[in-house]
């Protein structure tokens, strides 16, 4: 930018100026009091922006071990623009971008449990999600390879440098202490288990029989101060809460009281005679509506007891507290899901993962819980037509709803706004800002649901200011903003596919819609219409745009 004719002028790059569109605009002024200031600007269309916007995938094969220091390793990324990799301790970045996939940290403590936490970063500065693992540095027998790639942070100081010291073997760091622990049984009789709290890889695991509701624990645990993760599991429930959780509850009260203190976490089973009150809200005001009992249901709890009995209960958790609830056999598992179930009689659905007959979430808080199967049909939606199945699963995850209670409108055309929210719901995403959109206001049942697809990167406006909410949405828009929602979801970039044969009018197809329609094509994502054509510039229909999503 040249803000005199004779200046030499200064470049100005703009990181993230993609878009769909493949356009970017600079506006420039100038003022100064009494006078006016000359400037001028070269704007080029091409060039501005070198590099895709998409982050490199998180790495993964994340290991460490060692004797007074560890040597991590990790797997090499494939990305062809990799500048590097970034590695943390304990949440303090320790290199800039380095090319080996190892990195050694010395000046450790044996016996600590470390947080480390590696990134790949490329050529332009777009970082990847943190893989990261919780290692033990050993005197004898190595270190632990610690666990998990899963994304993360960190906090506190940092330690270590660079050395050339190699691994040693892995072992699982495990620390026993004996405690003294309670349980309460569903007949209300407390028992007093004197077990030895075992910590392996940052957990502290304890196992309770079937018939146990509550556990109490020791607030002053060594082990459990020991930034451990506590996990509580029985037949048909695993509950896993973070330390930063068990932290903020323990500094809930002063520090005095925590030696004669309690955690408790409880766990009470809810009847079918609980899950018909709790579900009368949903299932009373809405017609062809059928909920069911599909596996475990509980009411959850965690709180701090001090020696006097005050009871101070944690609402809210700073870290997401995973839940595994079993799910019954036979069940139909697209209509299954968790549910929260609030003190209103509704329902809020909690994404989750089915893993080896348990569902998988995360919750932000604790209530009551319960794996329920949803089914609503719609009189416009026979169970012959294409996308009942997509429908009903979506409305079972409360992605979408009918248009009333008895119509779903599937040939109804879907507009921007309408989509946009399909996929913040579906990924479960939440605003953190306002949307920057001149034409969203903050009052619009959609505002925080484009907010938060903005936000990820999904959606953008059809101008610098404006989103169009209520434009019908292309076939072509629709397919962008579903590879966008796969790529997020599943944090991988876009692939350059050559796919000029797979529609008759693939010639048709706007040029920067052609990457994101071939890869849907290339996943099996997206179908063509009659002919084979793919009629990019015709809207999507509500029952086209849930198959869709229901993909995801």
């Amino acid at each position: 930018m040249k803000l005199t004719p004779s200046a030499s002028g200064h470049e100005i790059s703009l990181p993230n100026a993609n878009s769909q569109y493949g356009c970017a605009h600079l506006y420039a002024s100038a003022y100064k009091k009494g006078e006016s200031l000359d400037y001028d600007y070269e704007y080029r269309e091409n060039g501005i922006v070198t590099g895709d916007p998409f982050a490199p995938a998180k790495p993964t094969g994340l290991k460490a071990s060692g004797n007074g220091s560890l040597y991590v390793t990790w797997d090499n990324n494939k990305e062809e623009d990799l500048e590097g990799y970034l590695v943390w301790l304990d949440g303090s970045l320790l290199t800039e971008p380095i090319k080996r996939t190892n990195f050694t940290i010395n000046g450790l403590t044996n016996g600590k449990i470390y947080h480390v936490n590696v990134a790949a970063v490329d050529k332009v500065g777009n970082r990847s999600l943190q893989a990261y693992i919780f290692p033990v540095p050993q005197a004898s027998g190595g270190g632990t390879s610690g666990g998990g790639s899963t994304p993360g942070g960190g906090g506190g100081s940092a330690a270590g440098g660079g050395g050339a010291s190699g691994p040693s073997s892995s072992v699982p760091a495990v620390v026993a202490v004996k405690s003294l622990i309670s349980v309460v049984d569903l007949a209300g009789v407390t028992k007093a288990l004197d077990i030895a709290l075992k910590s392996e890889n940052g957990k502290v695991s304890v196992p309770v029989a079937s018939d146990i509701k509550q556990l109490l624990l020791p607030a002053s645990s060594e082990v459990i101060n020991k930034d451990n993760a506590l996990v509580v599991s029985k037949d048909n429930l695993s509950i896993e809460i973070p330390s930063g959780d068990l932290d903020k509850l323990k500094a809930s009260v002063p520090a005095e009281q925590l030696k004669d203190a309690k955690i408790s976490v409880s766990f009470t089973p809810l009847s079918s005679d609980d899950i018909a009150k709790a579900t009368s809200g949903t299932t009373g005001k809405s017609a062809n509506t059928a909920i069911t009992s599909a596996g475990a249901a509980f009411d959850f709890g965690l709180s701090l007891i001090t020696a006097d009995g005050k009871e101070t209960k944690l609402s809210e958790f700073d870290f997401p507290v995973t839940l595994k609830l079993k799910v019954n056999e036979g069940v139909n598992t697209p209509l299954t899901g968790v549910y929260y179930l609030d003190a209103q009689g509704g329902l809020q659905y909690t994404a989750g993962q089915l893993e080896s007959g348990y569902l998988s979430v995360q919750t932000s808080h604790f209530s009551k819980y319960a794996v329920l199967q949803y089914s609503k049909s719609f009189s416009d939606v026979p169970a012959t037509h294409w996308a009942s199945g997509a429908i009903q699963a979506m409305v079972a995850e409360q992605v979408v709803t009918g248009t009333s209670d008895l119509h779903f409108s599937p040939n109804q055309k879907v507009t921007r706004a309408e989509f946009a929210a399909f996929i913040a719901r579906k990924l479960n995403l939440k605003a953190g800002n306002a949307s920057s959109f001149s034409d969203v206001g903050a009052a619009k049942w959609y505002a925080d649901e484009v907010a938060a697809a903005s936000a990820a990167g999904i959606v953008t406006g059809i101008s610098g200011s404006a989103f169009a909410p209520d434009k019908l949405i292309s076939r072509q828009e629709m397919t962008a903003m579903l590879i966008k929602s796969y790529l997020y979801k599943n944090n991988k970039s876009l692939s350059t596919v050559e796919a000029s044969s797979a529609f008759a009018d693939y010639s048709s197809i706007s040029k920067w819609a052609r990457p994101y329609v071939a890869y849907a094509h290339e996943l099996g994502l997206i179908q063509g219409r009659s002919g084979n054509k793919f009629q990019p510039l015709q809207n999507a229909t509500r029952a086209e745009a849930v198959q869709l999503i229901s993909k995801l």
